[in-house]
């Protein structure tokens, strides 16, 4: 079964009642069971059971509320990899897509959109922008921006996501790069400097939209991000402002993680899915219908995925 095919499935069983079975129990809503079988070897738990349950680093954990600061405290402290939140809005398919990941991380990165988007492709206003170097970055914020233009219905997010669309570029063509030795080029290069890809790798924006949501990512050649420093220079930022300004002051890799936090901040959801040393692929989703302190204010979604 494609995503596709996924993706309908759950659309039609969207408004049912969660009732978790052994922290799946996705039966009671009589979703197909070829989904089921997908995913029946992803375990979820309560955010209030993280500390009793055991090999908590392979679970979801499922909150309600929960503050950044709880969410990036429990991914580093217990190593956890997907939080997902009870009152946001698709609790459900957020779920079962946080156990997709878990599961198909390589076919989520390639083709993200039947998963983050709910709906087919088709049904998708879409947009995939290359570049090469950092000379490419202007062509890259116009082409956002005239997106952005030509589809009055996500005006009220302009904001929010040309702030996005400019850490995430900044992200993959400053902090990417490494060498053949792993080293980071440019990560200490001022970010006006003039960056370039080697020959034959690209980067890309990818823009997206459909009635309900809009998605902003970025990918880069390199996979060069370490879940075990992002997570806990997020921790540090998060739950303590002293400890963030530390991390600006003595960054030792990819920048202070700031330029993280103000996409994290600024979105409804957020993931990264790294395959190690060949592909960084990172994403903001953003309701439709919402403006951008509502959206500040919103639960949030956390996918992490490093292969």
């Amino acid at each position: 079964m494609d995503a596709a095919q996924l993706c309908v499935i759950l659309k039609d069983n969207r408004s049912g009642s969660l009732n978790i079975i052994d922290y799946i129990g996705l039966t009671s809503l009589g979703i197909d069971h070829r989904v089921l079988k997908l995913v029946q070897d992803a375990q979820v738990v309560k955010y209030s059971e993280v500390a009793s349950a055991p090999r908590i680093s392979q679970k979801i954990v499922v909150g309600r509320d929960l503050s950044l600061s709880q969410i990036f405290d429990v991914i580093e402290r217990f190593k956890v990899s997907y939080v997902v939140q009870e009152n946001h809005g698709n609790f459900l398919y957020n779920l079962l897509m946080a156990a997709m990941i878990h599961k198909f991380p390589e076919a989520f990165s390639k083709d993200p959109l039947p998963f983050v988007m709910k709906s087919d492709p088709s049904l998708c206003r879409t947009q995939k922008v290359p570049f090469y170097s950092s000379q490419d970055k202007k062509n890259v914020m116009q082409t956002v921006a005239m997106f952005l233009e030509q589809n009055p219905i996500i005006e009220s997010l302009e904001q929010n996501v040309l702030m996005i669309a400019n850490e995430l570029l900044l992200n993959a063509l400053y902090a990417a790069p490494i060498d053949r030795n792993g080293n980071h080029v440019y990560a200490r290069s001022p970010r006006n400097s003039e960056v370039y890809y080697p020959s034959f790798k690209k980067g890309e924006m990818l823009i997206s939209l459909n009635k309900d949501t809009f998605l902003i990512g970025c990918r880069d050649p390199f996979g060069s991000v370490s879940k075990i420093r992002v997570s806990k220079r997020l921790q540090n930022i998060f739950t303590s402002q002293e400890k963030a300004q530390v991390e600006f002051e003595n960054q030792e890799w990819g920048g202070s993680g700031l330029g993280l936090k103000t996409i994290i901040e600024n979105s409804s959801g957020f993931g990264m899915i790294v395959k190690s040393g060949e592909e960084s692929f990172v994403y903001a989703t953003l309701p439709i219908g919402f403006g951008n302190k509502k959206i500040h204010d919103m639960p949030k979604n956390i996918y992490l995925n490093f292969s």
